[in-house]
């Protein structure tokens, strides 16, 4: 009977042991994964402005758009070749802005995909993905 209990005793021990011993590698790893996401979000965003405001025309209208634009890089190592191509730089997105319409470039949908079109033709022509993000200081369609 005494043989039992222990028997008992140290299963439910073992048990305990197993569980709390799961739990903390599981809240260990949730802890990690956390701080490393702030770390993540406390890094520095690298980002290059290709000049002044752009001011076009967009299609089919006689209205226009003004924005001011800066470009989230990649890697820091990349500003200078941008640096070295900001005539190509503008001119791609003034030909982005210039072939939109006032109705696909309304509301944050519109906008985001507006962004995304520069993204992806900035990349293109710079022949690597360099460019990760576009953000809007200034948006104005008239």
């Amino acid at each position: 009977m005494k043989n039992r209990m222990l028997i008992i005793i140290i299963s439910v021990f073992i048990l305990i042991l197993a569980i709390s011993v799961s739990t903390f590698f599981i809240m260990s790893k949730y802890v990690f994964s956390n701080s490393m996401e702030k770390n993540k979000l406390n890094e520095k965003i690298i980002t290059y402005s290709p000049g002044k405001e752009f001011l076009t025309n967009l299609k089919d209208s006689g209205r226009y758009i003004k924005v001011t634009i800066d470009l989230e890089v990649a890697d820091k190592k990349n500003l200078k070749p941008l640096e070295e191509r900001t005539s190509e730089i503008r001119d791609t997105i003034i030909s982005v802005l210039r072939n939109k319409t006032s109705e696909e470039i309304e509301g944050s949908e519109g906008q985001n995909k507006l962004k995304q079109e520069i993204i992806d033709s900035l990349n293109n022509m710079l022949g690597q993905k360099i460019i990760v993000n576009v953000y809007f200081n200034d948006f104005v369609v008239q």
